[in-house]
């Protein structure tokens, strides 16, 4: 699995452009998020582990967000303090 450190800036970058053209509706890969979050793909895997990630979903042994998903759980993430919870992405 590819980590934040393995994937090149202007890959991540790309990755993240493509996700944000993504219609609402569309299904996304977990490098395709995780370059949207900047975050790893291993951080990912572990939030779906301990379910405190974002909502998926698993089509055979492929895992897929919804982009309307994605963009609920950063909703959801909006503080008006630094005193609050530290999670990341």
């Amino acid at each position: 699995m590819a980590t934040k450190q393995d994937t090149p800036i202007k890959d991540r970058v790309k990755l993240a452009q493509e996700f944000d053209a993504l219609p609402l509706n569309s299904l996304a890969n977990t490098a395709l998020v995780a370059a949207f979050l900047n975050c790893s793909e291993a951080l990912l895997e572990r939030r779906r582990w301990d379910g405190t990630g974002i909502q998926f979903l698993k089509i055979g042994r492929s895992v897929r967000y919804r982009k309307s998903d994605v963009l609920a759980y950063l909703n959801g993430k909006t503080q008006q303090s630094t005193s609050g919870s530290r999670d990341e992405a």
